[in-house]
C-alpha cells in the first residue's frame, strides 16, 4: 500500500506553523497534525491538533500561558495516554516541547520544593507567607539553567495535581539570563563564609566552593513580573546567615510594586514580608530586626 506523505513547514519571527498528513501510528491510515504558535503581549503557547485517520478521533493540547510563568504543567488528555496512542505522543512532543530532561535542575528543584511546601499566614506580626524549600549545597561551578521539560506523573511534583493527572513540567530556565552568555549573573552581596549571586530571577549561595539556589521566581507562589524579560530581583542584603531581598514586580524607580523576603540560607526557610513600600520595609528592619529573627526561627 502507497501512504501519503505531506509535510509543510512554514517559519516566521514569532512563530511556526507546522502540517503533517501521514500514518503516525503505523496503522495504514492517514493521520493529520497541524501545529501553530499563538501569542500576544502578555500570553502565548504552541497549539497542536491531530486526527486519528482510522477512527477519525480528535486530540487537542497545548503550552498556552502567561509570559509570568518560568514554569508550566501540561496535562496530557487521559483519551491521548491510552497505549496504543503512544505514537501520537511522541510527535506531539516533538512539535510543541522543548528538550527532554531525566530530572529537574536545581533551580528548578527549589520551585517544586517551594511549591510543595509552603503556608500563608494571616495574623502575624511580621510574615503572610512561609516557604521550605531546603535544597542541598552542590560541589563544583555553577550551571546555569536552560529551558527544558521533564515528564510529569500525579502529584509528584505538584502537590495540586492529582495521582491519575499525567503530562509535562516545562521549566523556561533561559529567563534566568537575558542571553546564553549568562550577562546576569552576578555577584551582589558577600562575607567572610558566603558570596550571594543573582541572575534575572534566582538567587545562588556560594559557600567553600559549594552552592545551592535560596530564591527562584515563581508567579504561582512568589508572584513575579508579568513578563519575565523584566527583572525581578532587586536589593540583595545579606546579614549573617540570613539574606533579605527586594523582589520586583513592576513599576518603575519608588513606584515599583514589590514584596520583600527574609530567607535563611542554611535552613531554606524563605518568608515573605508584610510590607510593600519600600519605606514601611527600611523601617521595620531597622527598628525590629533581633524580633523579625526571632519569629522567623520558630515558624515550623
Amino acid at each position: 500500500m502507497k501512504y501519503l506523505l505531506l509535510c509543510f513547514i512554514t517559519t516566521y519571527a514569532v512563530s511556526q506553523n507546522i502540517t503533517k498528513i501521514e500514518d503516525i501510528n503505523g496503522d495504514g491510515y492517514i493521520d493529520t497534525l497541524e501545529s501553530y504558535y499563538s501569542g500576544g503581549s502578555d500570553f502565548g503557547g504552541k497549539y497542536c491538533t491531530l486526527i486519528d485517520g482510522k477512527s477519525n478521533e480528535k486530540f487537542e493540547i497545548d503550552t498556552w500561558g502567561s509570559f509570568a510563568q518560568i514554569q508550566q504543567t501540561v496535562l496530557i488528555p487521559p483519551a491521548l495516554r491510552r497505549e496504543e496512542n503512544q505514537p501520537f505522543i511522541e510527535e506531539i512532543k516533538k512539535v510543541i516541547l522543548p528538550k527532554w530532561r531525566e530530572s529537574p535542575d536545581p533551580s528548578l528543584q527549589w520551585i517544586i520544593n517551594a511549591n510543595n511546601s509552603n503556608y500563608r499566614l494571616s495574623d502575624n506580626t511580621f510574615f503572610n507567607l512561609i516557604i521550605f524549600s531546603a535544597t542541598k549545597w552542590i560541589e563544583g561551578n555553577l550551571k546555569l539553567p536552560t529551558t527544558y521539560y521533564i515528564d510529569f506523573k500525579g502529584g509528584r511534583y505538584n502537590r495540586r495535581y492529582q495521582k491519575e493527572d499525567e503530562g509535562w513540567l516545562i521549566y523556561y530556565g533561559h529567563n534566568h539570563y537575558r542571553n546564553p552568555t549568562g550577562d546576569s549573573l552576578l555577584v551582589v552581596e558577600s562575607s567572610n563564609q558566603y558570596k550571594i549571586l543573582r541572575t534575572s530571577h534566582g538567587l545562588i549561595a556560594n559557600k567553600e566552593g559549594n552552592y545551592k539556589w535560596i530564591f527562584v521566581t515563581d508567579s504561582q507562589l512568589t508572584g513575579s513580573p508579568s513578563k519575565l524579560r523584566w527583572e525581578s530581583i532587586g536589593n540583595v542584603i545579606l546579614k549573617d546567615q540570613y539574606v533579605l531581598l527586594s523582589h520586583e514586580l513592576r513599576g518603575y524607580g519608588d513606584d515599583f510594586e514589590r514584596n520583600y523576603f527574609l530567607i535563611d540560607i542554611e535552613s531554606g526557610k524563605v518568608g515573605r514580608l508584610k510590607v510593600q513600600s519600600k519605606k514601611d520595609y527600611d523601617s521595620l528592619i531597622l527598628n525590629n530586626w533581633e524580633s523579625i529573627i526571632n519569629e522567623f526561627y520558630i515558624l515550623k
